[in-house]
């Protein structure tokens, strides 16, 4: 789903988990994630700006999108975690500009896991 010439919504857009393309210049997200946000959305022509908008994004502390944690390709990506940056770069994870989020391989993860666990 891409959504351009999005400036006035882009916050809402970015609350339901959609991500800034640069190459393509529009938010973006699976078909997938977007039938997830709504029962009404059984395929992608259900899909449509006015419908995404009229849907209250997932809340977190103080009205905000929730930080959203996603594996995918053996990193473990943290998105809209602005609040918790602070703590997700104490943990190793590197900001990707490219998938604005913050990154960290699945081993790196699982190894300091372990030595939690051990301490």
């Amino acid at each position: 789903v891409v959504v351009r010439k999005s400036y006035d919504v882009k916050d809402q857009l970015r609350a339901l988990g959609f991500q800034f393309n640069q190459d393509l210049r529009a938010w973006t997200a699976s078909v997938e994630h977007c039938l997830s946000l709504s029962e009404t959305f059984h395929s992608a022509p259900d899909i449509t700006l006015p419908a995404l908008l009229a849907l209250d994004a997932p809340k977190g502390d103080g009205g905000k999108a929730a930080a959203s944690l996603r594996v995918e390709d053996g990193d473990v990506m943290v998105f809209n975690s602005y609040a918790i940056k602070d703590q997700i770069r104490a943990l190793g994870f590197r900001w990707d500009m490219e998938k604005v989020c913050w990154r960290r391989s699945v081993e790196q993860v699982l190894e300091q896991v372990a030595v939690a666990d051990e301490g």
